[in-house]
């Protein structure tokens, strides 16, 4: 991923695309936000929608990337 600057695992990802999780929430109902948030980049990244290198068992995804990625979605809000 040469030139793309910032490369961040799908955690990061999720941050960036999502937000941080809102503090007052309950730890379970946090959790509970996290995985859904989570599924959906594990999907979007299994059907191709956002790109990533895979290396062992870890993705990694550029963070320009991930600024087309959050742009498409607010384009399609």
């Amino acid at each position: 991923m040469p030139e793309n600057g910032l490369v961040m695992q799908t955690d990061g990802a999720r941050r960036v695309l999502f937000g941080e999780i809102d503090p007052s929430l309950s730890s379970e109902d946090a959790y509970k936000l996290e995985q859904s948030q989570m599924n959906l980049i594990w999907r979007w990244l299994r059907d191709g929608d956002l790109k990533a290198k895979k290396i062992g068992k870890k993705y990694l995804i550029a963070s320009k990337e991930v600024e087309r990625f959050a742009e498409k979605l607010s384009v399609n809000e």
